[in-house]
């Protein structure tokens, strides 16, 4: 016959295994949550980052005096990428009316051309607009802009 302690013994040591377990699946649980919860603001900051480029160059595009405007500490996504497409379609201009600029040789943008940028890691960066009246000279384009704009992302436009 087998002796009761030994069953209680046993069932302590499961009890206590057990207990370890459902703790580690808490903690996932809960870090989980967490890192979700992390994901969902950056994403949100990204969004918001994004809307405010946009009203910045309607700003700069209701004001097209040459003056430089300055959105601090926009934050981008990876993945992220803008076309002068997107900008020439919100103000109906031409294509070869906007100009996209970014650093070249940047760790986290892929200035493309000047007519896109991506961003390959998310980063936080200032942008500066430049919106005259009529063709800008450094477009050099000849499609007769109404108003020339110019985006550089990360790195400050010369007056």
């Amino acid at each position: 016959m087998i002796p009761t302690a030994f069953f209680r013994g046993a069932s302590r040591g499961q009890g206590e295994a057990f207990n370890l377990l459902v703790g580690a699946i808490l903690g996932l649980l809960i870090l989980g949550i967490v890192i979700g919860v992390i994901e969902t603001f950056n994403r949100l900051e990204c969004e918001g980052s994004a809307q405010k480029l946009k009203e910045s160059y309607h700003n700069a595009i209701q004001l097209p005096t040459g003056a430089i405007l300055e959105e601090k500490n926009l934050r981008f996504c990876a993945g992220t990428s803008f076309s002068n497409r997107q900008f020439a379609l919100e103000a109906n201009l031409p294509d070869a009316c906007v100009r996209l600029d970014a650093p070249t040789g940047s760790v986290s943008i892929v200035n493309e051309a000047p007519t896109s940028v991506s961003f390959r890691q998310a980063s936080k960066i200032s942008v500066y607009y430049k919106c005259i009246k009529g063709e800008d000279p450094a477009f050099s384009s000849g499609s007769g802009c109404r108003e020339s704009c110019t985006i550089s992302i990360g790195k400050s436009i010369a007056p």
